[in-house]
């Protein structure tokens, strides 16, 4: 069986990265690496085109956060979907 290809869409413009497609366990090295070019400017992701996400998608967004918030800067989710948020009550994650 061979690995699927990654189906995320980045796009960053003004201090918004804007996801589309998938973001699972195939795409989260993906999401990192978009992410790295514009950590500093980075406000906000936006997942409002996202198709499909998973468990890996959602730790990678957290990871995100976490990272953002060590360096003192605050990183936006938005809009979350019903399965991001359920993700988040199964493993227990705030949802912020």
């Amino acid at each position: 069986m061979s690995k699927a290809e990654p189906r995320l869409q980045a796009r960053f413009e003004a201090g918004v990265l804007q996801l589309g497609g998938r973001l699972g366990a195939d795409e989260a090295a993906a999401l990192l690496a978009a992410t790295a070019q514009h950590d500093a400017a980075l406000t906000r992701i936006d997942l409002g085109a996202l198709d499909e996400i998973d468990s890996a998608g959602v730790a990678s967004l957290h990871l995100l956060q976490r990272q953002a918030r060590a360096a003192g800067r605050t990183l936006v989710l938005q809009p979350v979907s019903t399965r991001y948020r359920a993700i988040c009550v199964a493993h227990r994650l705030s949802i912020d």
